[in-house]
């Protein structure tokens, strides 16, 4: 069935239906934004919709509605990393799929590094944004119990707060969507299940038994936390890039789409460069620099050139790949040289 351009499915889990979504016709993408998610609601919102077009034109994007959630079986839900691994084991086997590449972001994030590392043959490459590998600090018992509590009574109070805390840094506008999304997607039973299980969730052992190529984003003026933990992610994995991108949100689809997707598209699908981003993106001075690191200088020897510090230099340098949404020196050089600096 299609709906609103994206083609729905469903296939048999543990004697219940799963619904999924496929949207264009290259190599596949697993598209995992969010675990609390509606197939329909959320591709109704144009920030987020937004961001599956652009993927989709360079991909299959699938997406799912775990059980209990949107569009699947609401009857059970499941959020443990047991269920997740069975979840992501019967998608792949129903749409034939050997290794796709994986996009996850917020809860979905720690789901799929545990897919990552429990099924090394199945994930070609892992995408993350604001990921985390361990529960927030401190004692949240009794935060749990309450808000369990909370959204079993009041509910629209509930996912009020969880989409305050979810959406920091997004306009008010965009909180009060995902609140509603939040309430659409879900009843209160299955929401406090998911936060339950998200709270206990902790992959720091599985970090260093993922195997495939990792990519980790954050934004950089996002809440501290969110530096924090992503650098965490990305040292626990072996080889992982950590890049942050300019902006304040915390949810992946909004904000400024080009760096983020410009730095996806270099990692999911390296053989598929877009265009340069023109010069004129980049302050003079970082595309001085740019210039410069094109022509093989070490940042030593260009912040001797430019009489700054070494660490201006680097300052500057990661701003512009940033910017760019480049993932290495090596990137920038190639950029600087395309665009004729």
């Amino acid at each position: 069935m299609t709906a609103a351009g994206q083609r729905l499915g469903s296939f048999p889990h543990l004697g219940r239906s799963v619904a999924y979504a496929t949207l264009g016709d290259g190599p596949p993408l697993l598209c995992d934004l969010g675990r609390l998610h509606h197939l329909d609601v959320f591709w109704r919102y144009r920030p987020y919709r937004h961001l599956v077009e652009a993927l989709a034109r360079e991909f299959t994007v699938v997406r799912l509605d775990r059980p209990g959630c949107g569009l699947s079986d609401r009857s059970v839900a499941d959020f443990s990393v047991a269920g997740e691994l069975r979840l992501f084991d019967h998608l792949l086997d129903h749409l034939h799929l050997e290794g796709p590449a994986v996009l996850a972001a917020a809860s979905a994030a720690p789901a799929m590094i545990a897919v990552a590392a429990r099924r090394p043959a199945r994930v070609a490459r892992l995408a993350l944004f604001g990921a985390w590998a361990a529960p927030a600090e401190g004692d949240a018992a009794g935060y749990e119990l309450a808000l369990d509590a909370l959204l079993r009574t009041q509910f629209v109070l509930a996912t009020e707060v969880l989409a305050q805390a979810t959406a920091a840094g997004c306009p008010p506008a965009a909180v009060h969507w995902l609140a509603t999304a939040y309430r659409e997607s879900a009843r209160g039973e299955v929401v406090a299940d998911w936060l339950r299980e998200t709270l206990r969730l902790d992959v720091r052992p599985l970090l260093a038994r993922v195997r495939c190529p990792a990519l980790v984003l954050y934004r950089r003026d996002s809440p501290h936390t969110d530096l924090l933990r992503s650098r965490d992610v990305a040292a626990g994995i072996r080889d992982a890039v950590l890049l942050p991108l300019d902006g304040s949100e915390t949810l992946i689809w909004e904000g400024d789409p080009e760096p983020l997707l410009a730095a996806l598209l270099r990692f999911l699908a390296p053989g598929v460069a877009p265009p340069p981003p023109p010069p004129d993106e980049l302050t003079a001075r970082e595309r001085e620099i740019a210039r410069l690191v094109a022509e093989g200088l070490t940042n030593a020897d260009i912040g001797a050139r430019l009489g700054i510090g070494r660490r201006t230099v680097e300052s500057h340098l990661e701003r512009a790949r940033s910017r760019l949404g480049l993932l290495s020196r090596a990137d920038l050089a190639a950029w600087a040289a395309r665009s004729g600096l």
